[in-house]
C-alpha cells in the first residue's frame, strides 16, 4: 500500500472520530481525504501534535503489545497518528497482528483505538437493536484481519447480547 493511501485512510479515521462531535468538520475531513490532501495540512488545520509511525517495529512495539489498561488519551493520541509506511513494512506489521493470538490482539492500542472509532461512528449504540451499553465490534468478515485500519467497512458496532447471537450462527 502507499503512503498517500496510509495517509488517506489516517484522515478517514480522524474524520469519524470527530463524526460524533462536529459533522461538519468530518465531512471537511473525508473531502480532504478524497482529494488526496495529507495530514500535514490536517495536523497545522487542527494545531495538534500528532504521533508519527513510521516504520513496523515502531508500531509493533507502540500499539500492537497487549495491555491491561489502554486510557482514553493513548486511544485518542493513536487515532490522531499518522501512518507512513512502505508497503513491505505495512505487510509486516499485518502479518504480525495475524500472528497474534486473537485475546491478544483485543488487547491491543490499535484494536482499542479502532473500536473506539467504529463506535463513535455509530452514534455509540448497536446496529441490530440500538442498545446503548457494553457495546463491542465485531467482524462481519475475517478477511482483512490485521489491516482493519483500511477495511472500517468490515466492522460493525453491537451489544454484547446481539455480538453473542453474530457468533452463535457462525
Amino acid at each position: 500500500m502507499r503512503n498517500a493511501e496510509h495517509l488517506i485512510a489516517n484522515t478517514r479515521l480522524l474524520a469519524l472520530l470527530l463524526a460524533d462531535k462536529d459533522e461538519k468538520k468530518a465531512e471537511e475531513y473525508l473531502e480532504w481525504a478524497y482529494k488526496g490532501v495529507t495530514l500535514q495540512k490536517t495536523r497545522k488545520r487542527r494545531g495538534k501534535r500528532l504521533r508519527l509511525f513510521q516504520s513496523a517495529d515502531d508500531f509493533i512495539n507502540d500499539a500492537l503489545k497487549p495491555h491491561d489498561k489502554i486510557t482514553k488519551s493513548r486511544i485518542s493520541e493513536f487515532n490522531n497518528c499518522e501512518i507512513i509506511m512502505t508497503d513491505d513494512e505495512w505487510a509486516r506489521v499485518m502479518d504480525y497482528i495475524k500472528k497474534m493470538p486473537y485475546v491478544d490482539f483485543l488487547t491491543t492500542l490499535y484494536w482499542a483505538g479502532i473500536s473506539s472509532l467504529i463506535k463513535a461512528s455509530a452514534g455509540k449504540k448497536c446496529a441490530i437493536c440500538g442498545a446503548t451499553e457494553k457495546l463491542e465490534v465485531h467482524h462481519s468478515t475475517y478477511e482483512h484481519h490485521g489491516d482493519e485500519l483500511h477495511h472500517l467497512e468490515d466492522l460493525v458496532c453491537l451489544c454484547n447480547k446481539c455480538h453473542a447471537k453474530q457468533h452463535n450462527k457462525q
